[in-house]
């Protein structure tokens, strides 16, 4: 078929691709601006108040750079459990990239509040880095994810844009302070940079391959895995090319990042190929990682299934609007040229990444409302998606919507609330969202209160959606096009729901994790009563002993701290940090000798360990002040 002709059904074809032309060109860009900016505000709605173990490593990287000019993180490495150990120093086990581009903000914010009390775990100024660094540049490549989708399908698809950028695990991972988003933004900028002078000789510039060939550098050195879908579109980029000038700018703009982080590992690590990853602190990372190479050995089918259709968490679930993606790719692979060389690089990407996370020692990556590691494939996804919905059938695309829809509330709301989702909830909306919600959870968003931090900006960013699905729908506002929408809204609500009834998770450990999430949110009362529940269900529950103790403390019920850290203590006398958690609370009662007789075995045991030594100090020295008095 030509550019010019029609399917029977009279929708008009460009590239052999059936496409929906909602608007002018002008108009369409225009509105592709106005929801980019709509996006970057839904983002900018999301504050979190404590960071994970996973953005404290990094984080701690980006600080101690600025304020000691060290590449170790000694000084604030206890706040975290991602951490490598090497020659007496920890370090960040992270690919360094995203905790590199933090340093230059974190130098200016400095240089201009030099009396700021600067730190890993000050909310306000991780805000700022998440919004700069991860919100705005993920809010600003949907115009360019348009304007690709437009060169290869003939025209613009809104909604499914913003269901992939509000309705999918892009949402969470644009509002904290991981590498996923991040690099997936970077690879995405690269791969429509190529598209988008992939036919008229902008490629050739040297100007636009050094970029080209940074932003595939720098997203490989942020997540180490997006240098397998990193690695596919330099070597197209490379062969595509006409000019010997334009590939070796390639060469030099991706040979600035490898270097900067040849230079880091070689720092830290005492060898340019040596990375964080090596040298892991926990025994359990340790000993993943040590498996293959950094953690990855072989496919595993079962993993795989997973991470695509397991009830919930799999990828399909959380956004079924990407299974369009599979018509979109059949759309793209009938038609010649740069449109199945494009599609063909995408599908590659997207099984790239596919491969290596089912390859992981752990797939789903720990607390994650899905497989998180499959974030980069998201936006190759969308955009594939895209050419689907311009091609599907009038009568159909509410439903698609409606699904869209579900999927948007969904992530707003984990967003919203705690997107560090504890593996043990299959059903992470009902059995963990819901019930954080109806006990009393204050929202993660920048307005205080659940209506006006939460229903509020909720319902604005539904009624934007609902409009979106009815532009894209040439005939107009009628009534078995909102029929639609609602079929598909309810269709996978009821999904949820009646999948959500068989994968009930224990009682227990539901209640402790609930309290856990409360602890970290410093809503201490709250959490107690969880950490009751599960106690009360499991009396030999050492970590609910362990959290309702640190609640306690955290509300100066001492006397009850006391007694909920001995409890944990009784059921795990070798663990360090019940000694080092008892100890501190009988200090902090007053009791500096019983603090001392508590904490002494681990003394025992670890001379050596920083805590145990750092307040065994503390304890000598509030001794001696007491016995001078």
């Amino acid at each position: 078929m030509t550019k010019n002709e029609r399917t029977g059904d009279g929708i008009p074809v460009q590239n052999g691709v059936p496409v929906r032309l909602a608007g002018t060109v002008k108009l369409e860009r225009i509105s592709i601006a106005l929801i980019s900016i709509f996006i970057f505000a839904a983002f900018s709605m999301i504050s979190h108040r404590s960071f994970s173990d996973n953005e404290s490593s990094r984080l701690n990287l980006a600080y101690s750079i600025v304020l000691s000019g060290d590449l170790n993180i000694d000084e604030y490495h206890g706040n975290t459990i991602d951490k490598a150990f090497k020659d007496g120093h920890y370090y960040c086990d992270k690919a360094p990239g995203l905790s590199l581009a933090a340093t230059p903000l974190l130098f200016i914010g400095k240089a201009m509040f030099p009396n700021r009390n600067w730190h890993p775990g000050d909310p306000a100024t991780n805000y700022f880095l998440i919004l700069i660094l991860i919100s705005l540049p993920s809010a600003l490549v949907i115009p360019l994810m348009a304007n690709a989708i437009k060169k290869i399908a003939g025209g613009f698809a809104v909604f499914p844009l913003i269901a992939y950028a509000l309705g999918s695990l892009a949402f969470p991972y644009s509002t904290l302070f991981y590498d996923h988003q991040f690099s997936a933004v970077l690879l995405t900028a690269a791969f429509c940079v190529w598209l988008l002078g992939a036919d008229n000789s902008k490629n050739d510039g040297i100007s636009v391959c050094i970029l080209g060939g940074f932003l595939i550098g720098y997203a490989s050195i942020s997540e180490y895995p997006s240098a397998a879908p990193g690695a596919i579109l330099f070597l197209t980029w490379f062969f595509t090319t006409k000019s010997w000038k334009a590939r070796i700018g390639l060469f030099a703009g991706i040979a600035l990042p490898i270097i900067l982080l040849a230079a880091y590992n070689n720092t830290a690590f005492g060898h340019p190929l040596k990375i964080g990853y090596f040298f892991e602190t926990h025994p359990f990372f340790n000993k993943g990682m040590g498996q293959g190479v950094g953690g990855v050995t072989y496919p595993n089918l079962v993993a795989l299934a997973k991470l695509v259709a397991a009830p919930q968490r799999g990828l399909l679930w959380g956004q079924p609007l990407i299974l369009l993606a599979i018509p979109g790719v059949a759309a793209l692979f009938r038609a010649r040229g740069l449109p199945r060389l494009a599609c063909a690089l995408m599908v590659s990407f997207i099984l790239a990444r596919l491969i290596i996370n089912a390859s992981y020692y752990e797939p789903y990556g720990g607390f994650s409302p899905g497989p998180r590691f499959l974030v980069g494939s998201l936006p190759f996804l969308a955009i594939l998606a895209c050419v689907g919905w311009l091609r599907l059938p009038e009568i159909t695309l509410g439903v698609a919507g409606g699904a869209g829809l579900f999927s948007i509330a969904h992530h707003f709301t984990i967003s919203a609330i705690d997107p560090h989702v504890p593996q043990l909830f299959q059903a992470p909306i009902f059995h963990y969202i819901i019930p954080l919600m109806i006990r009393g959870f204050e929202p993660n968003t920048l307005i205080n209160g659940l209506y006006a931090g939460f229903f509020a900006p909720l319902t604005i960013i539904i009624a934007a959606g609902l409009w979106l699905i009815l532009r894209d729908i040439p005939r107009g506002f009628r009534a078995d096009e909102i029929v639609g929408i609602v079929v598909g809204f309810l269709a996978l609500s009821a999904l949820f729901m009646s999948s959500a009834i068989i994968l009930e998770p224990s009682a227990s450990e539901s209640s402790y994790y609930l309290g856990a999430a409360f602890n970290r949110n410093k809503q201490y009362r709250q959490a107690s009563e969880q950490f009751m529940m599960a106690v009360s269900e499991r009396p030999d529950y050492e970590e609910a002993w362990h959290g309702l103790g640190i609640a306690e403390i955290k509300s100066g019920n001492y006397n009850e701290a006391i007694e909920s850290f001995g409890r944990a203590v009784a059921l795990d006398p070798s663990s360090v940090q019940n000694r080092i958690s008892l100890s501190a609370a009988l200090l902090m009662s007053g009791r500096p000798g019983a603090a001392a007789n508590a904490l002494q075995p681990a003394l025992d045991a670890f001379p050596e360990h920083p805590d145990v030594r750092s307040l065994h100090l503390t304890i000598e020295s509030m001794s001696r002040a007491k016995q001078n008095e």
